[in-house]
């Protein structure tokens, strides 16, 4: 586990003070009215490019969902800082446009329950470009904290995000979007200084108990996005009720022979950070499915039906010292069965 430590920043300001560094560009400046004062208040001083962390944190993991229908999108990311000032992202990006259904879209990710501890064996599919070992997309941009205390990033190619810091737990810094000049509409963060070649295991994250504090927007084919928030949601990741089938698999333990059209809730999570290159080690995978749902896809299957299930994509939340708090997640369901085309953002974390 590698961490930014108070002597490794301080070690970082010895090395970066003294050189030269532009602040902001002048349009994203003028769009803060006070653009020189801001740029200030976020570096070492006028002749410096000591940027301040935001939040004192380098390590950031990202959910974003924007755009109009027919073309809404999601982008799930990892957001890495430097007090020099700049930033930059490793990233998936999903849009409703996206060609192909739920056969091409969903992908196995290698992961499979067992019928020999969890009733039966199953796969655990993903997003298409999510699944093992595929590579990030990847952007690069400056940053600052203004006037407001907002953190405010100027992407390459003149896209601009403004966030809002707080901290809720002492061990790490969330993220909710303020403001952004592409259409983002909902957006969660969380940061810490543990570095993103650091992840835990299912069994870890199931150890960690209910991840009550939840918050998500969810959208299908309509135009219009629907929010849900904890104690409304009923859905939320009671970990308590979850059984390790495999090293790599933790499933909801319910009963699974029942014939349609019973609502069973079939829900598996999957994930092994040894197993993942460097810079991926905090995915999870999460595919669910209603089985009056899986009905209607097919008929009755104890295994999610070939064309159905929810795909959520995770990213995990760690503190300051690697422990598992909860996930940052975007749900991409691309296809043309029941239900549509579902995108979502969502965070869940341990109150």
């Amino acid at each position: 586990m590698k961490k930014i430590t108070k002597l490794s920043l301080y070690v970082l300001a010895m090395l970066f003070i003294g050189s030269c560094s532009k602040g902001p560009s002048s349009d994203s400046e003028a769009q803060t009215k006070d653009g020189k004062a801001n740029r200030t208040s976020a570096l070492a001083g006028e002749d410096g490019v000591l940027a301040a962390l935001p939040g004192g944190r380098a390590y950031y993991v990202v959910s974003l969902m924007g755009g109009t229908f027919p073309n809404k999108w999601v982008r799930l990311a990892q957001y890495t800082f430097t007090t020099a000032g700049t930033v930059t992202e490793q990233f998936k990006y999903y849009t409703q446009g996206q060609s192909g259904d739920h056969y091409s879209n969903k992908v196995l990710t290698g992961f499979n329950t067992s019928q020999a501890t969890c009733d039966y064996t199953c796969p655990v599919k993903t997003c298409i470009g999510f699944q093992p070992g595929q590579a990030w997309s990847t952007l690069s941009g400056t940053f600052y904290i203004n006037s407001l205390g907002k953190l405010v990033i100027n992407w390459s190619g003149g896209y601009q995000e403004a966030w809002t810091l707080s901290s809720p737990k002492s061990y790490y810094t969330r993220l909710d979007i303020n403001t952004s000049n592409y259409g983002v509409a909902h957006g969660y963060g969380y940061g810490s200084n543990t570095d993103f070649d650091t992840g835990v295991t299912t069994a870890t994250i199931m150890a960690t108990g209910d991840l009550k504090d939840v918050d998500y927007w969810s959208n299908n084919y309509q135009a219009n996005d629907a929010h849900t928030d904890y104690p409304t949601d009923t859905s939320y990741l009671k970990l308590s009720g979850f059984q390790q089938c495999v090293s790599s698999v933790i499933k909801l333990d319910e009963a699974n022979q029942i014939p349609c059209p019973t609502g069973h809730y079939k829900l598996y999570i999957a994930g092994n950070p040894a197993a993942e290159p460097a810079g991926h080690k905090r995915k999870n995978y999460r595919q669910h499915q209603k089985g009056s749902v899986g009905c209607k896809d097919g008929g009755w299957n104890t295994c999610i039906s070939p064309m159905g299930g929810h795909i959520i994509l995770y990213l995990q939340v760690l503190d300051d010292d690697g422990v598992f708090r909860g996930f940052i997640g975007a749900e991409a369901t691309l296809g043309v069965g029941y239900g549509g085309r579902i995108l979502a953002v969502w965070r869940e974390v341990k109150v």
